[in-house]
């Protein structure tokens, strides 16, 4: 199909040019619509029968301003081939153009709109300055005999001429020569020789510095940035870069108007001369794209934009002024722009045109793009109307009606609410689920009249947990708010709803799916297992996995001064590994420490206000007292320095050094994405290169103290008292392994499967992710019922937010004819299945009972999460931020919490927990409301099965393991296993304890002891047992030779031991605070890494004790430092 090219100016549009510079900017349409925004009638607008008025009344504006557009447009959406793809880029700006006159009626946003045309001119005079006069300048042959100054008073008609000249008003001289004169006429000939001149004249370098002569950069892959070695020997950028960052502000605000425009013109806007490689990909040839795609010197694959995005045509809109209309073109391929852009991603520029020099910034262009409509009144509502409706897509251009199909998607991250979206346009009912706590959604049923109504500073934004890595991986560099607009785009749909605390594979299975009622599951989990650092002395107090350090950083806010929960971190500080995990972990490590050390201050003064300092230092072991007293010394160096010292005095501290392998040009951040690696050393960041790490050396205490390297063969020591390891991760198939034969897995991806005739058939992976056939389907079937993967887990989009959300646009296609294969059940309304569903994943607290001083029973209705216990699985529960009260300021909300069920109603849908409330965190979960909502995952863990045995089994608890204990005593009992309960001294609920072991019979014989007094040899005499359970915290670490005695003299008996440690996510590897090994029973090494949240009663010669018992030890200051301090608060405050 061929169309006119006349089209963009006909008479259906009144045009104008802008400095003679072919900006044609379309004024208005003189059809007026019959539909407009009405705030007060909001919930109607948000019904899927207004956004089919909308359609209706832009069509029939298009057909009585242009009815040939209008038949094109017809035909466009019923599938009409382009013979000429030239043709259809301006098909898709005249509609966009048309688009943007419609909805500037719609929401009468006239002002807006002709302000930022305004501004965008004024931004614009630099940009064609430099377009028409520097940039051709450069190919002249200059006559260095020109008088520069005379041809400046020629030009200069103003008789103030004086230096040193004015850039602002030399431009506006330029431009006035480019409106008046041909390229032919002296003035304009002038003006190039001048431009000329300054540019190849030395004599003139004030000049140089004016941002019309910035031009860009010949670009050289292997030297991308510039360093210096510091004395130390690391690698650092030049001083004149270094920037000092304090606290959690958006650390980029993104580019000037200026620079945007700037960005605008150097784009040759491609898609005319079809080479806009931005988006294709940079094929190796041209006329034969099959060949594949070409490579840069760093290896990286010049495949462009993922999602397809029509870069090229939306920079032509935007150059052109027409602002909403570039913001269309953008979500006509991707619908949740608010979630890529500046600082998210970067393929795009990789591919672009001009590979020998810098390329266009096109990510900021399109948060530019982005942020001049939400500035906008309305602009929200514009961007939410454009995810949902947007006549440039051939399909999903509108919702479609309900299809009485029902999707579950396994994760809330970037691809999964992508898939979200592209299933709700599908006609599709969606339920979204994520292990992760989720805040209560704000129901976004009011409209939002400004941007800044939906904004909050970073600093001092809550944590809603939705957006996944999004949330919890990304840093200040990236400005969350923008988080809100993806969150509001799918929770306003009718058909759509969300719930947290879900681990896939424990709450819900894919078997127990079809049960719920749903007719597909889509997998995406995100990101895996992140891989450990097995060297002598790793996993010691102050060694952390670097996923661990972020998830907790931005899950708690633990960066808040109105947060109670910290994190203990220690410098000098090293991070291992050279991804953009590792630059992201350094930057946010530096920056926290200062956080820290500066709030840890604060409440410290208002504690020896209340206490004396010999009272509060009384409080901590000599290691927690040191690390203490530490911190505040650099506390009380911080306060009294000024800002540009800082950098000074953290390099002073040890500061934060990169370790890599190789060097800096061979590491993935650097191929990946230089800029970031770039801004990170110019916050301070130290890159060490070519050393591999060997061994870490701890103090008398245990604390990490340094870390040997291994440098070109000879080892050295670097000072560390925090390594932080990010050396990748593999991908999530945890299922698989918990799961047995659910789900094929080739390596560590699934398997991938396409339909063929109603057939699951085994397709091969593609190599890269813009060929056409990519699998989506896993090997499941259950009844026609079928299981997808996408975003993380998915190898072919694997490794960015950007291709995770490419995998949801690529493949949501394949799921619906996956879908159409399973008949609809029109028995069920959605009311009924929304209904159900919402009162399964309910939790509600019901009940809280005082058992003692020091304890707790609270009863939780939870019964998705009741319905799914298996003996040994426990729960991870916290409050909820929301619904917190806050004492002088400070949320009183609790760390996530692992506790073990002490009784479960699987039929009523109860959980009993019983809580020690010692530390803070149990304490603030026992001062919950009743009747109010908490966050509970699970359940997770391992099924606990103990052994059918005649004999006796006996069983040593303590702490809150006895509630383990008890609930595996009633199953043996049950099971008429006689059983013997050794209940180590301490303080219990003694009279709800003793009642219950009273009511479990005379199978059961229990008494208080302590296993370091326990008499082995002459109990195993009498009383013969098979299994010995140890469910303790690590008090059977002090006994290892009595059980390793016992086991080699008594063969029979099995020992199995609690690994307790502490735990974050407890999603089964997700955040690896759980990390421990497992080692040879003979030679005792190491033989694999083992999470202990998916396998926390394992064989007790299989585990490394000597650096289990160092887990619990990571955070014992700053728990010392919540405890008092909530003590504090409840007195003078509570």
């Amino acid at each position: 199909m061929a169309i006119a090219h006349g089209l963009i100016s006909d008479t259906m549009h009144c045009t104008s040019v802008v400095l003679n510079c072919c900006c044609l900017r379309i004024e208005t349409m003189p059809t007026t619509i019959s539909q407009s925004f009405n705030p007060n009638a909001f919930s109607q607008w948000l019904e899927s029968s207004q956004i089919k008025a909308i359609d209706s009344d832009f069509c029939a504006f298009l057909k009585s301003g242009n009815r040939e557009l209008y038949e094109i447009l017809c035909r466009y959406r019923l599938g009409m081939a382009w013979d000429d793809e030239s043709d259809h880029s301006l098909f898709l700006i005249q509609i966009a153009q048309a688009l943007e006159d419609y909805l500037i009626q719609l929401f009468a946003l006239y002002t807006d709109v002709s302000h930022l045309k305004t501004t965008a001119s004024a931004a614009q005079h630099q940009a064609i300055f430099r377009s028409v006069f520097v940039k051709p300048s450069r190919r002249l042959k200059i006559d260095p005999m020109l008088d520069f100054t005379a041809i400046t008073r020629r030009l200069h008609t103003d008789d103030s001429f004086s230096y040193p000249l004015n850039e602002t008003q030399w431009v506006a001289i330029g431009l006035r020569i480019y409106e008046r004169h041909s390229s032919e006429d002296e003035p304009y000939q002038m003006m190039l020789q001048w431009c000329g001149l300054v540019i190849h004249n030395e004599l003139k370098p004030y000049l140089d510095t004016w941002a019309v002569f910035t031009l860009p950069a010949r670009v050289d892959l292997s030297q991308l940035i510039e360093t210096q070695d510091s004395d130390a020997g690391f690698r650092q950028t030049l001083e004149a870069y270094w920037r000092v960052r304090q606290g959690f502000q958006l650390t980029d605000q993104g580019a000037s108007d200026v620079a945007v425009a700037d960005q605008l013109y150097y784009c040759l806007e491609c898609h005319q001369k079809k080479t806009d490689y931005c988006r294709t990909g940079f094929f190796k040839k041209k006329s034969d794209q099959q060949a594949g795609f070409k490579s840069n010197q760093l290896d990286e694959l010049l495949e462009g934009c993922p999602l397809d995005e029509r870069i090229s045509e939306m920079h032509w809109l935007k150059r052109r002024h027409w602002a909403i209309a570039s913001l269309a073109m953008i979500m006509r391929d991707n619908p949740l722009c608010s979630l890529t852009g500046h600082r998210i991603c970067n393929d795009c520029m990789k591919s672009c045109i001009y590979q020998k020099q810098e390329p266009v910034d096109i990510p900021e262009v399109e948060s530019r793009v982005l942020k001049d409509v939400l500035a906008m009144q309305w602009g929200c509502e514009v961007y939410d109307l454009l995810v949902r409706w947007n006549p440039l897509r051939p399909e999903q251009y509108m919702p479609k009606p309900y299809q009485y199909k029902k999707v579950l998607v396994m994760g809330m991250g970037p691809a999964g609410l992508a898939m979200s979206h592209h299933l709700l346009m599908e006609g599709c009912a969606v339920v979204g689920m994520d292990g992760l706590k989720l805040e209560p959604s704000h129901q976004w049923l009011n409209p939002i009249a400004s941007y800044s109504d939906l904004t909050q500073p970073l600093d001092r934004r809550p944590v809603s947990g939705f957006g996944g890595v999004a949330e919890y991986g990304i840093t200040a560099r990236w400005d969350k708010n923008l988080l809100s607009l993806a969150q509001m785009a799918v929770l306003r749909r009718s058909y759509f709803s969300v719930y947290g605390g879900v681990r896939f594979g424990g709450t819900v299975t894919l078997d127990q799916a079809w049960q719920l009622g749903f007719d597909h599951v889509v997998i995406a989990v995100g990101a895996g297992l992140p891989r450990e650092l097995s060297i002598p002395g790793s996993l010691a107090i102050g060694m952390l996995q670097a996923n661990d350090f972020l998830m907790n950083l931005h899950l708690s806010g633990a960066q808040r001064p109105d947060v109670l929960h910290a994190i203990q971190l220690q410098m000098p500080i090293l991070v291992i590994g050279a991804g953009l995990t590792a630059v992201d972990t350094a930057t946010e490590s530096r920056a926290y420490y200062l956080a820290q050390v500066e709030q840890l201050l604060c409440r410290y003064e208002q504690l020896v206000e209340w206490k004396s300092t010999t009272a509060i230092f009384s409080e901590f072991s000599e290691p927690s007292l040191g690390i203490l007293k530490q911190m505040l010394t650099h506390a009380r160096q911080v306060r009294r320095s000024k800002s540009a010292a800082l950098h000074e005095l953290i390099s002073s501290w040890g500061g934060v050094n990169i370790v890599y392998r190789q060097s800096m040009e061979r590491s993935p951040a650097y191929r990946h994405n230089h800029q970031e690696l770039e801004h990170a050393l110019n916050e301070g960041i130290g890159f060490w290169e070519w050393l591999i790490p060997v061994e870490v050396k701890v103090d008398s205490h245990g604390y990490v103290k340094a870390l040997v390297v291994n440098h070109h063969g000879g080892h050295r020591e670097l000072p560390a008292k925090t390594i932080l390891v990010a050396t990748g991760s593999s991908n999530n198939i945890a299922y698989a392994y918990e799961h047995r034969d659910a789900l094929k897995k080739q390596g560590h991806y699934y398997t991938g499967f396409s339909l063929e005739k109603g057939r699951l058939v085994e397709q091969p992976m593609p190599t890269t992710l813009k060929q056409a056939d990519v699998p989506a389907l896993t090997s499941y079937v259950n009844n026609n019922s079928l299981v997808s993967f996408i975003g993380d887990t998915h190898p072919v989009f694997h490794g960015s937010v950007v291709k995770a959300i490419a995998s949801s646009m690529r493949l949501y296609p394949k799921i619906m004819a996956a879908l159409s294969i399973k008949k609809p059940d029109y028995r069920m309304t959605y009311q009924a299945f929304r209904q159900s569903i919402d009162g399964l994943f309910s939790v509600t607290l019901i009940s809280t009972v005082r058992l003692s001083a020091d304890w707790v029973e609270m009863r939780v209705h939870a019964p998705i999460h009741a319905k799914r216990y298996c003996l040994g699985n426990f729960y991870r529960l916290q409050t909820l931020e929301a619904t917190a009260k806050k004492l002088a300021g400070v949320l009183m909300h609790s760390e996530p919490v692992a506790l073990y069920p002490i009784s479960v109603d699987p039929v009523g849908g109860n959980l009993t927990f019983w809580l020690r409330t010692q530390g803070s965190s149990c304490r603030l979960l026992s001062q919950a409301n009743v009747g109010r909502s908490l966050a509970l995952m699970g359940p997770t863990g391992m099924n606990y099965k103990p052994t059918d045995v005649s004999s006796r089994m006996l069983i040593f608890a303590e702490s809150y393991w006895v509630m383990l204990a008890l609930t595996i005593v009633e199953s043996c009992l049950s099971r008429g296993q006689a059983v013997t309960l050794l209940i180590h001294p301490g303080q219990y609920p003694v009279d709800a304890l003793e009642s219950r072991l009273s009511q479990m019979g005379s199978l059961l014989e229990w008494s208080y002891g302590d296993t370091l007094s326990f008499d082995w040899h002459g109990w195993m005499t009498d009383q013969p047992v098979e299994l010995l359970l140890l469910l303790q915290s690590h008090h059977h670490c002090r006994i290892k030779q009595q059980i390793h005695h016992m086991v080699s003299q008594y063969n029979h008996v099995s020992v199995h031991a609690a690994v307790d440690v502490s735990m974050q996510c407890m999603l089964k590897g997700i955040c690896a605070q759980c990390l421990v090994y497992q080692v040879d029973e003979v030679t005792q090494t190491r033989t694999k890494a083992v999470y202990a949240c998916s396998w926390q009663i394992q064989p007790y010669q299989w585990v490394d004790w000597d650096s289990a018992k160092d887990r619990v030890k990571q955070n014992v200051m700053h728990e010392q430092v919540a405890k008092l301090y909530l003590n504090y608060l409840e007195s003078h405050h509570g």
